[in-house]
């Protein structure tokens, strides 16, 4: 068995010598690595929490892009102004500046990787563009690396994105999965009528695509459970649940 390289556990397993073995109130939730899925060296976990966020980033971005409008800034008072010109706009938040730049980031290094195999240092540019643009350009990046996200997880380079993507990153850091608990996104899965294979309890979310080359995430929505797939690799699964 190969553990997932990100170092995700079994939920409520434990070793034999864990002090909260056979016990169902101890503090540890799980010591017993998780199983990586075939071909890659991440868990179903992992995996379907990589293709989820890569295809929620750019709608993501565009609301970031359009908060960073300076009209969308909040004024911080309503005085005029000698002249009777109108009050500026207050300065943009640096919350939504560091989020915006660190995501960028992320899609341009991982992008590259797709590429030519290497994750190479962004630019750390970041222009002011409209919120189609954002979308659009993080649209091309999250496609290329979804559409290499086996090769990728299946490299020495596959823990480097999960903490990229889904945390835990460096303090300050903006990973993506971080970003949208802050700013979270119109939700628009569905639930599902079938039950879930895992746990057997209806509580299976459906995600549609959210762009071209995205895919179709079912999600159990139940903490105890955690089961989560896509129609990337197992579409047979998926069907049953979007037919």
């Amino acid at each position: 068995m190969r553990a997932c390289v990100h170092g995700c556990v079994r939920r409520g397993e434990h070793w034999a010598a864990c002090p909260d073995y056979g016990r169902e109130d101890g503090k540890c939730r799980g010591c017993v690595p998780a199983e990586a899925r075939d071909g890659v060296m991440v868990c179903q976990r992992c995996w379907a929490g990589l293709r989820r966020c890569l295809g929620d980033v750019p709608e993501l971005l565009a609301v970031l892009a359009d908060m960073r409008r300076p009209l969308a800034a909040a004024r911080c008072d309503k005085v005029m102004v000698a002249g009777g010109g109108a009050v500026a706009p207050a300065p943009l938040r640096a919350d939504v500046i560091d989020a915006t730049r660190d995501l960028c980031k992320t899609l341009e290094a991982w992008a590259w990787w797709a590429v030519d195999g290497v994750v190479r240092e962004p630019r750390g540019e970041l222009p002011l563009v409209s919120p189609g643009v954002a979308r659009w350009s993080a649209e091309c990046h999250a496609a290329a690396i979804l559409g290499e996200l086996g090769r990728i997880c299946n490299s020495r380079d596959a823990a480097g994105l999960c903490e990229a993507v889904l945390g835990p990153a460096a303090p300050g850091f903006w990973t993506v999965a971080k970003a949208l608990a802050r700013w979270p996104l119109e939700d628009r899965a569905a639930w599902a009528v079938e039950p879930c294979p895992w746990c057997d309890k209806k509580t299976v979310r459906v995600r549609p695509p959210r762009f071209a080359g995205d895919v179709t995430a079912c999600r159990c929505e139940d903490p105890q459970c955690g089961w989560a797939a896509d129609d990337s690799l197992r579409p047979e699964v998926v069907g049953a649940f979007v037919a």
